[in-house]
């Protein structure tokens, strides 16, 4: 376990103002020195462009979802699988007449992967 004082805390922005949430990130950044972030803020790759970092080389950042995140580092949660199994389960409810709300809720869950991209500093 990393002691406390040898931790970043999160970034949770105070305002939903994107100029205020630029400026947060950027003292954010300057304060704890990280060299990694992992993010799910969509505007968090040109507020870094904006401050003059270079994605993969001057600060590692990896995305939630890399399908959304735009960043080619982070969580694959697999979207086109997902989709694919959906499907598969919509076409054996039909063919077995199921109708309606089921007694016995059931849930669909595909792994996601960790993927490392050029977005990570090597």
């Amino acid at each position: 376990i990393v002691p406390e004082s040898d931790r970043v805390p999160p970034l949770f922005f105070e305002s939903t103002d994107p100029e205020d949430g630029q400026r947060e990130y950027a003292q954010w950044l300057e304060r704890y020195g990280v060299d990694a972030v992992f993010v799910a803020h969509p505007k968090v790759g040109k507020w870094t462009k904006e401050l003059g970092l270079t994605v993969g080389r001057d600060l590692g950042v990896a995305g939630s979802s890399i399908t959304d995140s735009g960043f080619d580092s982070g969580v694959d949660q697999r979207p086109y699988e997902i989709g694919e199994v959906a499907v598969q389960y919509l076409v054996r409810m039909v063919e077995s007449n199921e109708f309606g709300i089921p007694k016995i809720p059931q849930r669909l869950l595909i792994s996601p992967t960790w993927v490392s991209g050029s977005s990570l500093k090597r």
